[in-house]
């Protein structure tokens, strides 16, 4: 194809030419033009042949910058991450079974401390900031634990889940109810904390003495603080009818419908709090089987969700033959898995992980549906693979380097925009 499309380019030159020089009183302009839409129309039917995804296609050149903080614990294992501010972030750590923060002050000027939970084995998964009150929300995967993180206190409450739930993402409604997916029981939870309660703190002796005191290594705070436990029965579970969701992700919109990501079943879930209703919402595109979803993130009261088996990344478009309208991340054997939306205006940026390409990504899509940005950047250290990433409101990126134990700051430092023809399928 490139070849033709060279000779193309060529033919076109050569017409531009001839046309100032007017040569043999302007007929052979006009045959020279002639063999150039022939060329163009050869190289419009080899495009075609090529792009057989529905998705809209890539754009742009870019320059990048990453910068990687390596976390003093080499089985840390930092899975989902969140921006409390530009340069401060917390993560999850499953392999210590803690929760971490990191402080950044420039690529050389920054600190981690690292909250270890009492609850052994719990695995800390997903997490998320409720800025109003100045707590993290976050679940524990192994420890069938909600779990909260009191940002000035530094302490942790935590509420027990029945056995066998798996709790995996959390989200936080506009008033403030916490819901969570429970993938191993096909449940979700959802959680007042408005609600009065009363709370047992636990034994302070029951953590080693090596322990209790705050150490510092290599520029890295271990604290170890008391936890107070809530009862289980405080949570409501809802279980959603169909079994095999295999609940993933969750999100709430503006509105207050809870989107749930069902891989077992290739779909997405909503639930409304205020009837009790689910509804279904196959993942699929015009004439293509349905497929499994991973994340979803929100807009207003429009879900974007990710589609690692397409490597696309969709939104949810009601009222359309498809319901869906897809958009081509970076090229990849496994596609887009976490994901994370940024509103500019009134264009719409998406920024994902891959973790088997080793690789972060950005779209950016304008308010007329079409591909304006298809950027991204391999981590520092090979075989990194991703998991987690984040977004500040400077415009950069914070990302989980799991297999190496890392957090990695993208800042994507300058973009070079050009147009290429796409063709679009309904």
């Amino acid at each position: 194809m490139g070849n033709l499309s060279k000779r193309a380019e060529d033919c076109a030159f050569t017409v531009r030419r001839n046309e100032r020089k007017q040569v043999d009183g302007g007929k052979r302009p006009l045959l020279l033009l002639g063999l150039c839409l022939l060329l163009a129309a050869l190289l419009a039917h080899t495009q075609r042949q090529v792009i057989a995804s529905p998705a809209r296609q890539p754009t742009g050149i870019q320059l990048l910058s990453t910068t990687e903080f390596p976390l003093p614990d080499p089985d840390s294992q930092p899975r989902n991450i969140i921006v409390e501010a530009p340069g401060r972030l917390w993560f999850t750590l499953p392999g210590i079974n803690a929760l971490g923060s990191l402080v950044v002050t420039s690529t050389v000027d920054y600190q981690f401390d690292i909250y270890p939970l009492s609850t052994p084995n719990s695995e800390p998964h997903d997490l998320v900031l409720d800025a109003a009150n100045g707590v993290i929300w976050f679940t524990q995967l192994a420890g069938d634990r909600i779990g909260r993180f009191n940002l000035s206190t530094r302490q942790f409450q935590e509420f027990a889940l029945p056995a066998a739930s798996a709790p995996t993402g959390i989200a936080l409604a506009n008033d403030g109810t916490v819901w969570v997916a429970l993938r191993d029981s096909n449940k979700i939870a959802r959680l007042n904390p408005a609600q009065t309660i009363l709370v047992n703190e636990v034994d302070h002796t029951t953590i080693p003495a090596t322990k209790r005191d705050v150490t510092a290594q290599s520029g890295t705070n271990y604290i170890y603080l008391p936890i107070i436990t809530h009862q289980w029965q405080l949570i409501e579970e809802i279980l959603y009818p169909t079994a095999g969701a295999q609940f993933i992700d969750i999100a709430v919109s503006a509105s207050n419908i809870v989107w749930l990501s069902a891989p077992g079943l290739n779909r997405m879930v909503t639930y409304n709090p205020d009837n009790g209703v689910f509804v279904n919402v196959n993942l699929h595109s015009f004439g293509q089987t349905p497929f499994p979803p991973h994340a979803v993130a929100m807009r207003g009261n429009t879900p974007w969700v990710t589609a690692p088996t397409k490597n696309w990344i969709g939104v949810y478009i009601p009222g359309t033959l498809s319901l869906w309208s897809w958009y081509s991340a970076h090229p990849s054997d496994q596609g887009p898995t976490d994901l994370v939306h940024r509103s500019l205006g009134t264009v719409n940026e998406l920024w994902y992980v891959q973790p088997s390409d080793n690789r972060a990504g950005r779209l950016q899509i304008n308010s007329q549906g079409q591909l304006i940005l298809n950027q991204s950047t391999l981590l520092p250290t090979s075989n990194s693979f991703p998991e987690g990433i984040a977004v500040d409101n400077n415009g950069h990126a914070w990302i989980t380097a799991s297999a190496t134990n890392a957090i990695v700051w993208w800042q994507p430092s300058a973009t070079v925009n050009f147009d290429l023809p796409t063709i679009q399928h309904p």
